[in-house]
């Protein structure tokens, strides 16, 4: 059997959304509705995760990078305006109404600064 030199490593794939509703759009399609935020190189990334059916590709990185924090806690998302709006707390939902939590993150070892410099 031939010896493959290249470590057998699953790469991340990664995919720069174009607006914060792109991603909110992404968010609300799936079961795990959560959006991750870190401060990287003074800009605040917003991304989610997502398993990958690309070869080579275990995971795919879906973010936007914004010049200023989201204050609030929540990304409200009103699928019949097609609006986004932010909160501070979890008010009650209104038919159409979806509030995507913002986890922020302290430490993590997944996105170092140059990976998005693609």
């Amino acid at each position: 059997m031939p010896e493959n030199n290249e470590k057998d490593e699953k790469k991340l794939g990664i995919v720069e959304i174009e607006s914060l509703k792109d991603l909110v759009h992404l968010i609300v399609r799936l079961p795990f509705q959560i959006v991750n935020h870190m401060e990287l190189s003074g800009k605040h990334l917003y991304f989610i995760l997502l398993g990958s059916g690309v070869p080579g590709v275990s995971t795919t990185l879906y973010y936007i990078l914004l010049d200023e924090k989201i204050k609030e806690t929540y990304i409200v998302f009103n699928s019949i305006k097609d609006t986004i709006t932010y909160s501070s707390s979890f008010e009650d939902r209104r038919g159409g109404t979806v509030y995507i939590p913002i986890i922020n993150i302290k430490k993590q070892n997944l996105v170092k600064e140059d990976l998005l410099n693609f």
